[in-house]
């Protein structure tokens, strides 16, 4: 639940496990799921009404509040990001509550490999960033999977955010910055 100054709440969490907010100062946390059963060897997902619902005023609400909103969710949220046995279902419908609404960063995974896209929306550019898996590590690749630091800072009426990519190379004391970006937002 994300609350005003005086405690009251503004975007109530429903029941469920998720959709939920969490508020970290000026930045705030949207998490979906896009777990759905499915048949063997098809890992598609779905958003659903209830939770598209949601996103869509919590997205409105938590801009009205001028804060960074990150928008959390397994499945790439764009058509044609992963085919039909892997995409998202519902991801038109997604792309279209985040042109409405904005927000400033998307994060997911699924697709288990580094990509950053752009989307205009009514507030401006959000990035869409993909991460890589540890089940890249095929036929010995190293590093298999990697991490993305995000630095999120407020400019005047404007957000800055720099991604840091590292990778952990056999032993966890051998980290090493492999990227280091600044992403198109607002």
């Amino acid at each position: 639940m994300v609350s005003n100054d005086e405690g009251e709440a503004l975007i109530p969490t429903p029941e469920t496990a998720f959709p939920f907010v969490r508020r970290f100062g000026d930045v705030a946390l949207i998490a979906l799921s896009s777990a759905i059963p499915t048949m063997a060897f098809v890992a598609s997902g779905k958003i659903g009404s209830v939770q598209r619902a949601f996103l869509a005023a919590a997205l409105a609400k938590l801009g009205q509040l001028g804060l960074f909103r990150v928008v959390l969710i397994h499945h790439p949220p764009l058509p044609g990001q992963a085919g039909w046995r892997r995409g998202l279902r519902d991801a038109k419908k997604i792309r279209d509550i985040l042109v409405a609404n904005g927000a400033e960063l998307i994060l997911h995974g699924h697709n288990h490999e580094q990509t950053i896209r752009e989307l205009e929306t009514a507030t401006g550019t959000a990035s869409i960033v993909g991460v890589p898996s540890a089940s890249e590590a095929v036929e010995g690749r190293v590093p298999a999977a990697r991490y993305n630091e995000y630095l999120i800072a407020r400019a005047g009426h404007r957000w800055s955010c720099e991604m840091i990519g590292r990778v952990v190379a056999s032993a966890p004391e051998h980290v090493w910055e492999v990227e280091r970006r600044t992403l198109k937002v607002g």
